[in-house]
């Protein structure tokens, strides 16, 4: 069967994750607004199987870990990503008549929504019924996700021979909200990379381009978008001024406030912090997850489990994140808090899962979790503690070698 091509464009910057695709047989742009993210790709992972595209677009110069995270999901076992298919993923659209006389004839409307998936051109794998699509990775260069470049492009889709700059310009505002940079990068790369394979359009007149019907914004589903603004109303997040002096001309100027997330903020360890703010910024519609969040809160809140959570709660300070100290080794610049906050932070987080399963704690938020810390984690915390000695190492502030492990280093270190 033939199969129209969906092209998916992605930028991921500071945390921030911005996307936009094009769907060659409506011949409509769907754009994602900037969603929080991180190093595990909790977002990028279902919008992969909610878009389910056959060409993927990311830079040459992004982050190490979503480049191999693409190049696991395509260029792996299979060369595919399973796709879901339900009720769930179908689309209400919601569209605003604003059409445009842009220079190429071509009409564009924006609209919103909820789904903006392409499960109905899945494959169906004959054993289970698991749709998938055979999709090729495209790295492009850095200058193609420039922003303003990415602006203009995006401009010139609404511009009208008949109206000024600054009317286009407002023209443009009313459209694509240009202050999620990351969608901007993204959208503007998928129109160069349009323009030039040309697509639809490869034996028509060269200055006859790919058309554009429309332009939609859609969110991943099950997530619930929301403004600043809004989170500002509601007391979610509130910044204020730091009253330091020192702290004024930096990036540590606004702290938080009083509100919902600082009065829910009860993390011990920093990735705690990063993953609760995320939870609160990328509100979720899935029952099940509040469910399980709900259920791990609950149990852990009454005081017949006071001993357990105490247990908890004195581990998970010890736990940091390990993204600079492993950024560190790569470049041999490991101090020796490196090596003891590594060598914590593993032995930390095994004591938990052996608390977790001893005692037949059945939470399915940690379930996912709980199945990392293997034998991997408790070999490399005792290789740690066997090789480095943490209190000459913290006393002379370099990295100490414990007595018998090499013997040429005994001879020059304590003879």
């Amino acid at each position: 069967h033939f199969i129209t091509a969906t092209i998916l464009s992605i930028y991921y910057h500071r945390g921030k994750l911005g996307a936009a695709y094009y769907n060659e047989q409506t011949a409509v742009v769907y754009i994602m607004h900037d969603v929080s993210e991180d190093l595990e790709f909790r977002a990028l992972d279902p919008l992969l199987r909610q878009v389910c595209p056959t060409v993927v677009l990311a830079s040459k110069e992004q982050n190490i870990a979503l480049l191999t995270f693409l190049n696991n999901s395509y260029n792996g076992d299979g060369d595919r990503i399973s796709c879901g298919i339900g009720k769930d993923a179908s689309i209400e659209t919601s569209e605003r008549d604003l059409t445009s006389n842009s220079t190429d004839g071509t009409g564009e409307v924006t609209g919103d929504d909820e789904g903006g998936g392409n499960e109905d051109e899945c494959k169906s794998d004959e054993e289970g019924g698991v749709a998938f699509r055979v999709c090729d990775l495209h790295l492009l260069p850095e200058v193609a996700y420039d922003f303003d470049g990415a602006k203009r492009r995006i401009a010139a889709l609404f511009e009208s021979i008949a109206l000024n700059e600054e009317q286009n310009s407002l023209k443009l505002a009313f459209r694509v909200d240009i202050t999620f940079t990351c969608m901007v990068r993204a959208f503007g790369a998928l129109l160069k990379y349009l323009d030039a394979v040309r697509l639809g359009v490869e034996f028509e007149d060269y200055n006859v381009k790919t058309p554009i019907i429309r332009i939609r914004t859609f969110t991943i589903e099950h997530m619930l978008e929301m403004h600043e603004t809004t989170f500002s109303a509601l007391c979610i997040f509130q910044k204020q001024e730091s009253p330091s002096v020192s702290a004024a001309s930096t990036s540590q100027s606004r702290r938080e406030g009083i509100s919902l997330f600082r009065m829910c903020d009860r993390c011990c360890s920093r990735p705690g912090k990063v993953l609760l703010r995320r939870w609160f910024e990328c509100p979720t519609m899935d029952c099940d997850v509040l469910k399980n969040r709900l259920n791990a809160v609950e149990f852990f809140a009454q005081e017949c489990n006071l001993v357990a959570a105490n247990f908890v709660r004195k581990r998970l300070k010890s736990i940091c994140s390990p993204k600079g100290i492993l950024k560190r080794a790569q470049g041999g610049q490991l101090t020796a808090k490196d090596w003891r906050k590594l060598c914590l932070t593993c032995r930390s987080a095994f004591e938990i899962s052996e608390y977790i399963k001893l005692r037949g704690l059945k939470f399915d938020l940690l379930t996912d979790d709980v199945r990392c810390f293997d034998e991997d984690i408790v070999r490399l915390a005792a290789v740690i503690a066997e090789i480095v000695n943490f209190e000459e190492a913290e006393i002379e502030n370099r990295f100490v070698v414990n007595r018998g492990v090499d013997h040429h280093l005994d001879e020059r270190i304590y003879h």
